[in-house]
């Protein structure tokens, strides 16, 4: 079959061999930060991203990475005692890597038949809203922690092979339950992202969907392949957009940032005013509106407390010369400021 023949790596393969290495670092906690600077750099090579998932997905998806690293060690071990008896014949000494290169040999002929069979989300789900300045936190049936931003809303389905949650509108930020043994995905429009576990903040919004990650790796897909690079791999610290003519390249970002809105506070480096604007409407009763278009791009870099929307308007309106029109009950307009005659 080309599809097994796709998915089937040699375990002296160079990129299949340098993934299995970093993989049992990261599983071991064994890297520094430089070593994260080079993993980053490692894994922004896009043929070792696919050979690092294949075998990431297959340790997980068959729930044996303890397992199969204890054995390694005990065998290693047992070669190595200075009081084991001589076999009979010389036998080859193995070592960890090489023993946990041929365990994932085998669960990569296993993830073929996960792979090949595509998830099936059911046809019932439960839906999560949440009403204007409400944040609501959820634990999903696996143990995974949804956190819901103000006027957000979520789908979720959860099968015997998949673990499924689709962003109808607003913004999540998830902590996801590791060695389920099942892919977790989250859908956004055409915006697809896909983890093990992990913990990530995804934003949909007019603009696009913005995807940042706390911790861990996540894999973005823009299904509508409109971009010329539909896919992208981020680790803790990254973040990319998914915007209409497809994703951005990916920018770094504190990964402590990912979700910060869960404490009560918003910030933003140079984005758009439109952005901030529509954030910051679902924390209020009355409609927050730019009645200027050409104000929508304007770069905003502002932080404030969620319960303080009103001073943070006024910054605004103070530091990037706008006007905050309250005269209606029900709305604020957002709008140029004209100048005075004292000021021409």
């Amino acid at each position: 079959l080309s599809g097994r023949e796709s998915i089937m790596t040699n375990a002296d393969d160079k990129h299949a061999t340098e993934a299995i290495k970093w993989l049992d670092a990261q599983r071991t906690g064994d890297l520094s930060a430089r070593d994260q600077t080079a993993f980053g750099d490692w894994l922004s090579d896009p043929d070792n991203s696919t050979a690092y998932s294949r075998i990431e997905n297959a340790w997980d998806a068959l729930g044996a990475q303890d397992d199969l690293r204890a054995e390694a060690l005990a065998l290693e071990q047992s070669l190595t005692r200075s009081d084991a008896p001589a076999p009979r014949r010389a036998a080859p000494m193995v070592s960890v890597p090489m023993m946990i290169a041929a365990s994932v040999a085998v669960l990569v002929v296993g993830l073929i038949f996960v792979t090949q069979l595509s998830p099936t989300v059911p046809a019932d789900s439960l839906s999560y809203q949440t009403q204007t300045a409400e944040v609501r936190s959820l634990e999903l049936d696996d143990g995974s922690t949804a956190y819901l931003a103000p006027q957000s809303e979520i789908e979720v389905a959860f099968s015997d092979d998949l673990r499924a949650v689709t962003l109808v509108r607003g913004e999540i930020f998830l902590d996801v339950k590791k060695n389920d043994g099942r892919e977790f995905t989250v859908q956004a429009g055409s915006t697809r992202v896909s983890v093990l576990g992990t913990s990530f903040n995804v934003k949909s919004n007019s603009t696009g969907v913005t995807v940042s990650v706390a911790e861990g790796r996540v894999r973005v897909v823009d299904e509508a392949k409109t971009a010329a690079a539909p896919e992208q791999v981020l680790i803790a610290g990254n973040e990319v957009k998914a915007l209409a003519d497809g994703l951005t390249e990916i920018t770094t970002t504190r990964p402590e940032q990912a979700g910060a809105w869960r404490t009560g506070f918003r910030e933003y480096r140079d984005n758009p005013l439109c952005e901030v604007i529509e954030d910051a409407r679902a924390y209020l009763e009355r409609d927050l509106i730019l009645a200027d278009e050409d104000l929508c791009d304007l770069s905003i870099a502002v932080s404030y407390r969620v319960s303080d929307i009103d001073p943070m308007l006024d910054t605004l309106a103070q530091g990037w010369g706008l006007s905050i029109d309250r005269t209606s009950t029900d709305k604020i307009i957002i709008r140029k400021a004209t100048k005075s005659l004292g000021d021409q």
